[in-house]
């Protein structure tokens, strides 16, 4: 039969476990608030680098006569912000495209949105994306029912637009416009002050393939697509592209210069970057061709499909005044097997191998000119902001005090705390500020290191890490790992350790500096813990300026000493401290598990970058469990 103090006991475990619980759910809460509310921050500063509008091509919309004919052509025009960019609608390897959504009445819809010609932006890092700087206007073929109404009546038209403004730092945006437009036959059909805007974005989409045709300046060049095999099978490997053929000598020599191919998004087919290869002589004129990997994503189910992009041609080319963009694609069979299917106008000689391969530098642009790596424009910031900030990374550095991943800190905290229980109060405190400036220094190095690292040129911030693979999925990796150490499956032992403690044990019991260097090796040897925790902080610190970054860092330093000052001060405090016991096994599981949730959301990261990535990651992540577990 149990006892009554076992009882007692059971609930004393009980209670140390609900309370450690709830200080964990409060300041998680907190941190996610504040994660919530930076979010919103991002989309306010996003929404300041980026000012979209809409509007139409004509005054007054009258219904459409058929079901073939548009009544009006709608457009969002974005303002973007000296020295940034968006995106178009492939991104690329980096980035997220710029996205519109329509509220419209019933019976109406919009089809066909175009976007212009995109530039190719060389990033930090080697990452290739598309997009445009300084202005993007996308417009689309606005239809209406096709019955008249009795009355002209304004008509509300809405849409949403979402996107990503990158420079050396990457912020989403989103705005929902609205216009009232006169809907009717009464009012007279005449164009708006917008009408040669239109116009002109229309001379800057792309063009169909058989348009090329009616350009006599580039008679007689013919484009065909081209691909290694018209039956694909899921995860292998082809290539494909369009040959250009009856050049002349003279555009053979610049076509490097004056040819850019884009592949449009697609959830069936992965494209790598296109090559030039000249097949021809260059003294004598000839052909060329321009092609690129795709791998056939897992998923995609079998049947017909096609793989398509742009071809973007300088007016340089054919001595015209415009640039011209034709639309290319490439009909496709995803199968079970490739059978006896063939290639379309296919050579084995057309791909590029590093000697003969040329990278295609027309409408190029590198967004790597800012070497010294400072942020020119750190983010719009307000005083509400920078004390959340403040209050969010304070808040992090107290919850750094029950992380039991680095057990020799604790061990080493609460042996000063019992030294300061035996001493006078005024001496007490006194060394828990010895402590805690140890603390804040090792936290100002820290600092001042990431800035030096910033004016170095190193990417310290978080940019475009999220949206490449080769960030995401080492760091799924080290995340597991991590949290495979809060189960015990392994244990290291951190270098250096027993030194540490054997040095701070020659100073005398009492010394100034013994406590200044407790500070320090606590904050060393809790470090390793702040990664799942600190993020929120710590990613708003390295988007702001130095200044803003030293303070953050601060501020973390700052909220782990303050629970060993008010101890200090006052010893009776000692007595709430839950005791050691099962509990922290629990505890410590319970982070674990925190831990594991951060791995499936970069799963679901590594998902949208890559679909077919997510299976073998899980499988990996089963081989390193079994090794560690061996």
């Amino acid at each position: 039969m149990i006892s009554f103090s076992t009882h007692l006991k059971r609930l004393s475990i009980a209670s140390g476990i609900i309370r450690f619980a709830a200080l964990l759910l409060t300041i998680t809460i907190f941190l996610a608030d504040d994660s919530f509310a930076q979010t919103g921050q991002e989309f306010t500063q996003g929404n300041t680098l980026v000012k979209a509008s809409l509007f139409f091509d004509v005054t007054s919309i009258q219904p459409s006569r058929n079901e073939e004919t548009r009544a009006a052509r709608i457009g969002i025009r974005f303002v973007i912000e000296p020295g940034w960019h968006i995106y178009w609608k492939n991104s690329g390897e980096a980035g997220f495209p710029t996205t519109v959504k329509f509220s419209l009445p019933e019976g109406w819809h919009v089809e066909n949105l175009r976007f212009p010609t995109p530039y190719k932006f060389l990033e930090k890092g080697d990452i290739i994306t598309n997009g445009y700087e300084n202005e993007l206007v996308v417009i689309g073929d606005l239809f209406t029912p096709i019955l008249i109404p009795t009355d002209d009546a304004p008509v509300s038209i809405s849409a949403t637009a979402g996107w990503l403004v990158c420079k050396d730092i990457c912020v989403p945006g989103e705005q929902t416009m609205q216009r009232d437009v006169l809907f009717g036959t009464l009012a007279p059909l005449q164009p708006s002050n917008r009408y040669a805007l239109f116009e002109r974005v229309e001379a800057l989409t792309p063009q169909p393939l058989s348009f090329l045709s009616s350009v006599a300046e580039l008679k007689p060049l013919n484009i065909k697509p081209v691909v290694s095999k018209d039956t694909v099978v899921v995860g292998q490997t082809y290539h494909a592209g369009v040959l250009l053929s009856g050049l002349s000598s003279k555009q053979l020599s610049s076509l490097q210069d004056s040819l850019q191919l884009f592949t449009d998004p697609s959830d069936a087919f992965e494209a790598e970057r296109p090559l030039l290869k000249i097949l021809g002589d260059e003294s004598v004129g000839g052909d060329a061709v321009v092609t690129f990997p795709f791998r056939v994503q897992e998923g995609t189910p079998n049947g017909a499909n096609s793989l398509s992009g742009i071809l973007a041609l300088s007016c340089a080319l054919c001595d015209s005044r415009n640039d011209l963009t034709l639309q290319w694609e490439i009909p496709l069979i995803v199968a079970a097997d490739e059978g006896s299917g063939a290639g379309l106008n296919w050579k084995n000689d057309f791909v590029p191998t590093p000697e003969t391969g040329k990278e295609l530098r027309f409408r190029e642009k590198s967004h790597d000119s800012n070497s010294s790596g400072h942020l020119p424009n750190a983010l719009p910031m307000t005083h509400a902001q920078l004390i959340w900030a403040l209050l969010a990374a304070f808040a992090a550095g107290v919850f750094l005090n029950v992380m039991p991943c680095v057990l020799p800190v604790i061990s080493l905290k609460v042996m000063t705390f019992l030294e300061n229980g035996t001493c006078s109060r005024r001496a007490a405190i006194r060394n828990a500020l010895l402590f805690s400036a140890g603390v804040l220094t090792t936290f100002l190095i820290l600092a001042i290191s990431v800035v030096v690292l910033k004016d170095l040129g190193y990417q310290i911030g978080w940019g475009f890490q999220f949206q490449h693979f080769s960030f995401v999925f080492p760091l799924t990796l080290v995340v597991f790992i991590l949290s495979l150490g809060f189960f015990e499956v392994y244990h290291i032992q951190l270098p250096g350790l027993q030194v540490a403690h054997r040095a701070a044990g020659r100073f005398e019991e009492r010394a100034a500096a013994r406590h200044f260097f407790d500070g320090i090796l606590a904050t060393l040897l809790s470090t390793p813990c702040t990664a799942p925790f600190l993020g929120t902080a710590l990613g708003f610190a390295f988007t702001q300026s130095s200044t803003v970054t030293i303070a953050v860092f601060l501020a973390i330093g700052l909220g782990l000493a303050t629970p060993y000052v008010l101890l200090s001060a006052n010893s009776k405090l000692l007595s709430h401290i839950p005791k050691p016991g099962p509990w922290m096994e629990i505890f410590k599981q319970f982070l674990g598990f925190l831990l594991l949730g951060t791995v499936v959301w970069l799963l679901f990261v590594l998902q949208s970058l890559t679909p077919s990535s997510a299976i073998p990651t899980v499988a990996l992540l089963l081989v390193i469990y079994f090794l560690l577990w061996m």
